[in-house]
């Protein structure tokens, strides 16, 4: 899996057919295969500065002005203006599930390979039964013989380690965990949202396994547009990923988008992130006391992390999903300068569909515009990101339901429910 979600979990010091496993396994190992991984407090992330540098590290704190990461023991400090984009990396556990899933239990290299880079991670645990895995077919393999060693002496002293208890704690502190309470899209539905608005005249970096070229021959060999001589059968494999999606695209081959890896955003989605979330809703209407808190209404938004690329492409999604009460849609994908997400913004004066006043500490105060004009550049970039999505705009086969706010839930004897996306 290529795309910019997973590229952020590279594996570092490892073969490069390490990363390619990872891309490949789609399914999850079995409960009983795997100690469980604890979260982390500080999870790892990835920035990537205008500039273009990325540095690596914890997140230790990110606010409205900058974003600390720790990086070994030294805190490092980020100007969110310097800053393109900020990526959570996905869990070890998933990554070592995806790599285990795509190697044979006979190949030896490749599970060595795999012990070697979980020794690295400090998961001595997982490593060793890789390790002990390759003895039981090669008991003579001196590399697995090694690891072998080495792992039981880590997995002895993490073991005595973890039989003494934090100070002023009942159990060890890689037991406690937090898990985060706005429910987010997942990497792979984040890459199918990003395959249905690629823009095949100006492509985004993606790629496309030989399982997928297999799998159009095979469903669709039925179809003109699909080759049937053994020449331009074997040259589809040759084709580049952007064609091979034009012709999933010309096929309507929905069951087989998500094959297609999308590894950075295309152009509309960028122009979402930079010029509309970054720049005016997360800190105009998502803040604790709007859109983002407990007093949010049916309109909730994701405000914590907000450059992660999880939290940017959910906001998006539900701003395209929601309703108004009177069944309208925020985003008008068709006149895109008319869409209610704007006139929302707008001082109440000049709105068509002035935004209602909202509620502090239990008081309504008048709306403060987040946008001054139609023409304020935040409203013009806004209007040009609308048009730069697909039309006609499609319905994502994407099953999410985002959370509702105490404050929205319904009232007894009113009837009054918050509206399911669509």
């Amino acid at each position: 899996m290529l795309s910019s979600f997973c590229r952020a979990c590279q594996i570092r010091h490892a073969p490069t057919i390490l990363v390619v496993w990872m891309l490949l396994a789609v399914v999850s190992l079995g409960q009983d295969a795997d100690p469980p991984i604890p979260t982390t407090e500080e999870p790892e992330c990835i920035i990537t500065l205008l500039d273009g540098g990325q540095m690596t590290g914890r997140l230790v704190e990110e606010t409205a002005d900058e974003v600390v990461i720790r990086v070994g023991e030294v805190l490092t400090r980020f100007k969110n203006k310097d800053i393109e984009r900020l990526m959570l990396v996905e869990p070890l556990l998933e990554r070592y599930r995806r790599m285990r899933l795509a190697i044979d239990d006979t190949d030896a290299e490749q599970r060595l390979l795999l012990s070697e880079w979980l020794m690295g991670q400090g998961r001595y645990v997982l490593a060793l039964r890789e390790a002990k895995g390759v003895l039981e077919f090669e008991p003579n393999n001196p590399r697995a013989i090694e690891l072998d060693r080495l792992l039981t002496q880590q997995v002895r002293l993490q073991e005595s380690a973890r039989s003494i208890p934090e100070e002023g704690t009942d159990a060890p502190a890689d037991t406690r965990t937090k898990r985060p309470e706005f429910p987010l899209l997942s990497p792979e539905q984040i890459n199918l949202l990003r395959v249905f608005e690629v823009d095949l005249k100006r492509p985004p970096k993606m790629s496309v396994s030989r399982e997928t070229v297999e799998k159009i021959l095979a469903y669709y060999a039925e179809d003109d547009r699909v080759p049937r001589n053994p020449e331009q059968r074997r040259a589809l494999y040759r084709k580049r990923a952007d064609e091979i999606l034009g012709l999933l695209f010309d096929l309507r081959a929905r069951e087989l988008y998500g094959e297609v890896r999308v590894e950075e955003d295309p152009p509309a989605f960028r122009a979402f992130r930079v010029d509309v979330h970054n720049e005016w809703l997360l800190r105009g209407c998502a803040t604790n006391r709007c859109h983002g808190g407990e007093d949010a209404g049916r309109l909730y938004l994701a405000n914590q992390r907000w450059r992660a690329e999880p939290t940017v492409y959910t906001n998006y999604l539900i701003l395209d999903r929601f309703r108004t009460k009177d069944g309208r849609a925020l985003i008008d994908y068709e006149e895109p300068d008319k869409s209610l997400l704007l006139e929302l913004a707008l001082p109440l004066e000049i709105s068509t569909y002035p935004h209602p006043a909202v509620s502090e500490l239990g008081r309504e105060r008048p709306w403060r515009p987040v946008i001054n004009s139609r023409d304020d550049a935040n409203f013009k970039k806004t209007v040009s990101w609308i048009r730069a999505m697909y039309r006609p705009h499609t319905d994502y086969p994407i099953d999410y339901t985002p959370p509702v706010p105490l404050s929205a839930q319904a009232i007894p004897g009113t009837g009054d429910t918050p509206g399911k996306p669509r």
